[in-house]
């Protein structure tokens, strides 16, 4: 179909093109052999030729999507304290990213250390309570030895009674 208008354009234009070539030809003819005729003066426009860049400019509105699309979650929620990669930035595997700031977070672990100060203290408390009650059983134990050996080499000369409660105490503080 091109192929055809184009052919008829061409067509088209070397008719125009023969027809102002017998014209003119007819118009020389016709001064050279009367003289008396006037001749009729064709005038036609003339624009001065000038060099411009070709250009054709074509606007075609696209989105652009990314190759990769990951979407990122904190493991706890919290506020951004500092943000290390802009939006669209490429990131490597482990790559920090982001520092969060989790008040909650941070009182729970103040009062943990707390906790942790106070069992430490009282696990401190308790060993030096355990000391003290070994060294009583030391001494109570070494009275009962005493008192059981002075009854068997000389009996009689102490009293039944204070020996079991020695032995009692003793008893007592092993356990």
């Amino acid at each position: 179909m091109r192929m055809k208008i184009g052919a008829l354009f061409g067509l088209l234009a070397l008719l125009t093109l023969l027809v102002f070539l017998g014209a003119c030809s007819k118009s020389q003819v016709a001064g050279a052999g009367g003289g008396d005729e006037q001749e009729s003066v064709m005038t036609v426009g003339v624009t001065p030729v000038m060099r411009k860049p070709i250009m054709r400019q074509l606007t075609v509105s696209s989105e652009l999507v990314p190759f990769q699309e990951i979407d990122v979650y904190a493991k706890e929620s919290g506020y951004v304290k500092d943000l290390l990669v802009d939006y669209g930035s490429r990131v490597q595997k482990g790559q920090l990213m982001a520092v969060l700031e989790i008040p909650e977070l941070e009182m729970q672990i103040q009062q943990d250390t707390a906790a942790i100060a106070s069992a430490v203290e009282r696990v401190t408390h308790a060993q030096h309570e355990l000391d003290r009650l070994e060294a009583q059983h030391q001494v109570v134990h070494l009275q009962s030895d005493r008192l059981t050996g002075v009854e068997k080499t000389r009996p009689g000369l102490v009293a039944q009674q204070e020996i079991d409660d020695a032995k009692g105490k003793d008893l007592a503080l092993e356990a």
